[in-house]
């Protein structure tokens, strides 16, 4: 069963920030989209959140170093088959996220899917 991909507002100010930088983040978003809309389900679970979030490693082109220098990518699973898109970053701008703003971002996903 194919998945839906929405994004959070965040996501989408995120990406557009990056698109200005590496000419490349929207296509990298884009290919990363349509893996989950297969059913994959690439990274690994963030624990301590309590939800079903995961942190993807996307290769940045741009960028000579591989994996280390590119984009981490954040979705929620919110069920099988509806995943939240909540942000993504530089690997080599930003480290990690924090437990206290991935909470935040999952309730606004959930504040958006209960409409």
């Amino acid at each position: 069963m194919p998945s839906l991909v929405k994004t959070l507002p965040k996501f989408e100010d995120r990406l557009e920030a990056l698109e200005k930088k590496y000419r490349n983040a929207i296509d990298q978003a884009e290919k990363f989209t349509k893996r989950l809309e297969r059913g994959e389900r690439p990274g690994n679970v963030v624990p301590g959140v309590g939800a079903a979030v995961y942190k993807a490693e996307v290769r940045n082109p741009a960028v000579k170093g591989g994996a280390p220098k590119g984009y981490r990518i954040i979705y929620y699973v919110i069920r099988r088959n509806q995943i939240y898109l909540l942000t993504m970053y530089s690997k080599s701008q930003q480290k990690d996220i924090g437990i206290a703003e991935l909470n935040q971002l999952v309730a606004t996903a959930d504040r958006l899917h209960d409409r």
